[in-house]
């Protein structure tokens, strides 16, 4: 029988500028790279789900994003 091991992260988004300039931002590549990084490490993408800020913070703009992976335990 086979046997998973999974993690669940939150996936981070790409800073632009610095200081008081600094901001946050989705970038596609940068979305990648994360997951790329994961995968060379045996994790595979099993889900991928946003979470929006709550009404009254932004109303529905996505603030963060998690990713559940999966991956063979080792005997």
């Amino acid at each position: 029988m086979e046997k998973w091991d999974y993690l669940s992260v939150e996936l981070e988004q790409k800073t632009e500028g610095k200081g008081f300039t600094a901001k946050k931002i989705w970038d596609a590549q940068y979305f990648s790279e994360q997951l790329k990084n994961y995968g060379q490490q045996g994790w595979e993408l099993i889900s991928c789900f946003p979470v929006s800020e709550q009404a009254g913070s932004g109303s529905g703009r996505t603030s963060r994003v998690f990713a559940m992976f999966k991956r063979k335990m080792q005997s």
